[in-house]
């Protein structure tokens, strides 16, 4: 089977970073070329596949998961700062 390519204009990456296809930039024939240009400069490259809605789904039940845990922890510290907080305040008075 042969690769294609997506012709999505954008894609938004998990940190949030928006990339640009590459493909709309270029012509399909300059791609190696664009690859290599965009390593001499430094620049990043983003190379994807898509994935089935099985193996999508998978994901992001592990994503949910993770970030509830993450969420826990940050709101679980901050709220444990709070309450030092409001304790050295009794304390001091």
């Amino acid at each position: 089977m042969k690769a294609r390519l997506h012709r999505a204009p954008l894609a938004i990456t998990s940190d949030g970073t928006m990339l640009a296809n590459i493909v709309e930039v270029v012509s399909v024939e300059d791609l190696s070329a664009a690859i290599e240009q965009a390593a001499e400069r430094g620049t990043l490259v983003f190379v994807g596949v898509p994935v089935s809605r099985a193996e999508a789904t998978t994901i992001l039940a592990h994503l949910d998961g993770a970030a509830a845990e993450a969420i826990a922890k940050v709101v679980g510290r901050q709220r444990r700062r709070r309450v030092t907080a409001r304790r050295r305040r009794k304390t001091a008075s």
